[in-house]
């Protein structure tokens, strides 16, 4: 809805956080509705959500490092069992690397508002149970990347299906024995 005075944009959204980044977009954090670009000449806005690679529609903080990445908080992860996650969005390239518990990051999930860039370039993130705080020069990817999956076996009706001739698996996968 807009007056004379007032605009109002992503009308019904919960907001948890904005940010003003160095190229002039502005960034919105909403409460399950991940996260958006918003471009103040056309009044467009871009939505990146789970699928885009956000670990959560939940999201807590943003902030800026001094290499011009965004870094957004979550109240909690992908999966309802991991605490909150860190993401941080590398704005050329539109792609999200996102570090948990496996990477270090306590489980403690993020809160909204609780977050910081000091002068020093350190950033800080606060949750249940504490603070993280870091220097995002230092941080490369993560540890361990994705988990590689793979299907041990197949039964169907509890029996064992082979690959073959005969069956309805006609070969095994790249990878996989018989």
């Amino acid at each position: 809805p807009e007056t004379e005075s007032f605009k109002t944009f992503l009308y019904g959204r919960r907001i948890t956080s904005l940010y003003d980044d160095s190229d002039g977009h502005f960034w919105i954090g909403t409460l399950g509705n991940g996260l958006h670009r918003f471009d103040r000449k056309s009044g467009a806005s871009t939505r990146f959500d789970q699928e885009d690679g956000l670990p959560s529609e939940n999201v807590a903080g943003l902030v800026e490092d001094d290499h011009g990445f965004l870094w957004i908080s979550t109240a909690e992860g992908a999966f309802p069992s991991i605490g909150g996650q860190l993401s941080r969005l590398d704005r050329q390239a539109g792609t999200f690397t996102n570090f948990s518990g496996i990477d270090g990051l306590p489980d403690i999930g993020f809160f909204r508002g609780a977050f910081l860039k000091s002068r020093d370039g350190m950033l800080f993130f606060g949750g249940n149970g504490g603070f993280t705080a870091f220097d995002p020069a230092t941080i490369r990817g993560n540890k361990i990347g994705s988990p590689r999956m793979g299907l041990t076996g197949l039964r169907v009706f509890s029996k064992e299906v082979i690959p073959g001739p005969a069956s309805p698996l006609r070969r095994s996968g790249p990878g996989t024995r018989t």
